[in-house]
């Protein structure tokens, strides 16, 4: 399917429970997704959402899923935190946070514009770091 993708909080939310309404679409992405990519931001956002929202037993599974490679976390520097600085200070008029600018410093590494999402809002309106706009999986599956 793709090489790279970069997995955020509200897909992969999706993708674990299917008592959301993307839940078929997402999962049908990650089933096919050979090489994701996943930022530490999202791992904090998705353990609180999952504990909150679930319980300990399914944040510890996930945690182990994770410890196992099968979502592989993505590393992120100082370097990496100026970058994400310049996304959110370029992009002020939208709101976005740490995390979200986490994946597009992400894609950017990565050589990919496909972003695991179903936060339109603010990724439709936030262009890659060369210019171009990300491709949102699953909405943009051909």
């Amino acid at each position: 399917m793709r090489s790279r993708l970069i997995l955020d909080t509200s897909a992969l939310i999706a993708a674990l429970d299917p008592d959301q309404l993307d839940h078929a679409a997402c999962v049908a992405v990650l089933r096919e997704c050979q090489d994701p990519v996943l930022s530490p931001f999202v791992l904090a956002e998705l353990d609180y959402f999952v504990r909150r929202d679930r319980s300990t037993a399914d944040e510890l599974e996930l945690l182990s899923e994770v410890a196992s490679g099968a979502l592989p976390l993505a590393g992120f520097s100082a370097d990496d935190v100026r970058m994400a600085h310049a996304v959110i200070e370029h992009n002020a008029n939208l709101d976005i946070g740490l995390t979200d600018a986490s994946l597009v410093v992400l894609a950017h590494r990565h050589d990919t514009h496909d972003l695991f999402t179903l936060d339109h809002r603010h990724l439709r309106a936030v262009q890659a770091l060369d210019g171009k706009p990300f491709r949102l999986l699953p909405a943009d599956v051909a």
